[in-house]
């Protein structure tokens, strides 16, 4: 799941790879997959900020995560958290994408899958 939160001081974090959320007042609590390569106390993280986008990964495919990711991440004040994960092969096939571009220079975190 690709999901933007808005954070009270005007910043956005962009995640993608996300299993499911859960919203509340102005926090949000994010779990991840399971073959994402966390340990087991960190599958699931508590994140302030409210959501604007929640979306299905399901319908990019390797060019539009390309774009979606690569559009985000040079966005002033928005930072991109990516979560490898087989379920989204195309979503990991962007991010390798863009690791290669010598001409990026996003804000682009990377969570490696399990091995």
């Amino acid at each position: 799941m690709h999901l933007q939160l808005k954070h009270d001081d005007g910043t956005r974090t962009a995640y993608f790879g996300i299993s499911d959320f859960d919203a509340g007042d102005n926090e949000t609590r994010l779990a991840f997959h399971s073959d994402v390569g966390l340990d087991s106390d960190r599958m699931f993280r508590t994140e302030e900020g409210a959501v604007v986008t929640g979306i299905s990964e399901s319908g990019y495919n390797k060019e539009g995560a390309f774009e979606t990711i690569g559009d985000l991440a040079i966005q002033d004040e928005t930072t991109v958290v990516v979560a490898i994960t087989d379920r989204y092969p195309w979503v990991e096939k962007a991010v390798r994408m863009l690791e290669q571009d010598e001409d990026f220079d996003g804000d682009l975190e990377i969570i490696e899958k399990d091995e």
